[in-house]
């Protein structure tokens, strides 16, 4: 009887050490990053602060933006950072030539997060917060079905009363619902493991799963100021409007395009943009 007992106790004793075991027990967290174009951007640094806890690496194209080179310069090995000062931004049709810069640099960021062990890759930008419900973000993107390339998410847009710094909001707006002043097609996650490639500001090419939005959503801060809305426009004011889709990116676009006064340019974010 003791024999057996003897026994028992050293099987386990095996089993419990067994690398083998351990392998098929341990789980390992996924990692996740975010690759966003940025110029000037209000209170980037919130931006930063927001997202630094949640993602494993973010990676940034820094267009004619000095200012944030240095708050991406603070932040360490964990931000990988372009920095380009040119004249991109001041070519003509500024709209579409910033889709072609985008479209160049994820595709790039796509290729790299997978050599550095990324598992999924947001594509946002620098006005835009991913924002977990009810859990963990990694569990969350963890429960998409097997296979799938592109996790998309529904985007809220903010909706502002007298604001003075970005990423502050009265209240959001459901842009599936409710008549947004910017896009209402959300933005996504890539799959890295499932071959995904670049499908435009909103998608990626493979499999897709819509995330539900109680779980995980992306909140829209466009124009959060009044500062920022007239430099966003003003850089996109050489822009031609006929095949822009958002009526309020083309009423910004002509009013700063003719060069208007400070009481015309606040009256128009007023009545666009406040509660």
């Amino acid at each position: 009887m003791i024999f057996l007992i003897v026994c028992v106790l050293l099987l386990f004793a095996l089993y419990a050490s067994s690398p083998a075991i351990e392998s098929m027990t341990t789980t390992t967290a996924c990692r996740i990053a975010i690759a966003t174009m940025v110029t000037t951007q209000p209170d980037f640094e919130r931006w930063l602060q927001h997202h630094l806890p949640i993602a494993d690496r973010i990676y940034l194209r820094i267009e004619n933006a000095p200012e944030i080179v240095e708050l991406a310069r603070r932040c360490g090995d964990k931000v990988y950072y372009e920095v380009v000062n040119d004249g991109e931004t001041a070519k003509p049709n500024n709209y579409f030539t910033m889709m072609d810069r985008q479209k160049e640099f994820v595709t790039r960021i796509l290729e790299r997060a997978k050599q550095e062990g990324i598992d999924y890759l947001f594509h946002i930008d620098a006005d835009e917060l991913i924002s977990s419900k009810n859990g963990d973000l990694r569990t969350h993107l963890e429960s998409a079905p097997p296979g799938t390339a592109c996790i998309h998410f529904k985007n809220f847009e903010a909706v502002f009363k007298n604001n003075k710094h970005c990423f502050d909001a009265a209240k959001f707006m459901d842009c599936q619902k409710e008549a947004c002043t910017s896009y209402a097609n959300g933005k996504s996650a890539a799959v890295l493991r499932n071959g995904p490639s670049y499908n435009g500001p909103h998608y990626f090419h493979g499999k897709l799963y819509d995330m539900p939005d109680d779980k995980v959503t992306i909140l829209h801060f466009d124009s959060c100021t009044y500062e920022a809305w007239k430099q966003k426009f003003a850089r996109l004011a050489n822009s031609k409007t006929d095949d822009i889709p958002l009526s309020f990116y083309k009423k910004s676009i002509e009013l700063m395009a003719r060069k208007p006064s400070e009481e015309e340019m606040q009256t128009f974010y007023r009545q666009s943009k406040w509660v």
